[in-house]
């Protein structure tokens, strides 16, 4: 697996944050079909993620064909705007961090572990942190179900609920600042996670000076259903270039779900429309169609349907 692109670097040494150019985001904008008000406060950083999720999936069809990482702001931009596509949670919120950044808001990108035998380990997932008005809120169009669908504030014990059901973080052990990308900086979850916290707004700072980073746990519960942990993390703020490693580990190691089976997947009004190889599930108002894909042809054109991306002929990512 080769990386196409490299990292925005400042004389060859840090990171700089992307942004977009004017016509850049106006073309974003249009792509997630969001026409509203664009100031930087909560309910616009609610509303854009909401359109994100409603018109850009989640897809590793570039995985599934063993495509180069693109890893440079303008090659996820001509593939996520330009070509339409969607992309995994690396792609899709380094991206829409830029167009966060590019119209006034301030971002932090964070580190979260997801559960799980081939997973739990630092980078597994790409979340954003969106300081505003003195509270933090949590970002991501990139997760899926086990996610929020509009952002959500970093308040511990708050029961937060959207279309998707309701979530609640939990404060841990408060991690250690890690000396290099490579040691752990959230621990095991524990039975000491706490969800008390007094149920108020964490602040938008951190305790850098002190080398430590409050830890937190994001549960969800689907409507009449159990809670479950969808991922741990901290507050420290990342460089993009950090998740490269975990990036190219899930494009090319054997046992990595991305390689297991093609998912195109994304939220609708009123449900959720998912794609793998061999079946279409659409889901509204609560109910459930199940269609089976036949052959590539059933394939391409769900894909094109219901997704809007148009695959090449006999480069099926199946």
């Amino acid at each position: 697996m080769r990386i196409k692109g490299q990292m925005d670097t400042d004389n060859g040494t840090a990171e700089r944050p992307w942004v977009l150019a004017p016509h850049q985001v106006a073309a974003y904008l249009a792509r997630i079909g969001y026409d509203g008000d664009c100031q930087p406060t909560p309910q616009t950083l609610q509303a854009l993620q909401r359109a994100h999720l409603l018109n850009v999936p989640f897809d590793n069809l570039d995985i599934m064909a063993a495509r180069p990482l693109v890893c440079d702001l303008g090659g996820l931009y001509d593939k996520i705007v330009g070509q339409r596509r969607g992309g995994i949670c690396y792609e899709l919120n380094s991206l829409f961090a830029a167009l966060l950044r590019s119209l006034g808001f301030t971002v932090e990108i964070y580190s979260a572990r997801i559960p799980g035998e081939l997973y739990n380990q630092d980078f597994d997932h790409l979340l954003l942190g969106v300081p505003l008005a003195g509270q933090l809120w949590l970002a991501d169009t990139g997760f899926g179900r086990g996610s929020f669908l509009e952002p959500i504030l970093l308040q511990p014990g708050l029961a937060q609920e959207d279309a998707r059901g309701s979530f609640r973080i939990a404060r841990i052990e408060t991690a250690t600042k890690p000396d290099s990308a490579t040691d752990a900086d959230v621990r095991q979850p524990t039975a000491a996670a706490t969800d008390t916290d007094s149920r108020q707004p964490e602040a938008a700072t951190t305790d850098a000076q002190a080398g430590t980073w409050p830890a937190y746990q994001l549960y969800w519960q689907p409507p009449g259903g159990e809670p479950s942990l969808s991922y741990s993390f901290t507050t420290q703020p990342r460089a993009l270039a950090e998740f490269v490693p975990r990036w190219t580990h899930f494009a090319t190691a054997p046992d990595s779900r991305f390689r297991s089976n093609s998912l195109v997947a994304k939220d609708t009004p009123d449900g959720r429309i998912s794609l793998t190889s061999d079946r279409l599930l659409i889901t509204a108002g609560g109910q459930q169609q199940r269609i089976e894909i036949a052959d590539e042809a059933a394939y391409c054109s769900a894909l094109s349907e219901h997704f809007g991306i148009t695959w090449p002929d006999g480069e099926l990512p199946a």
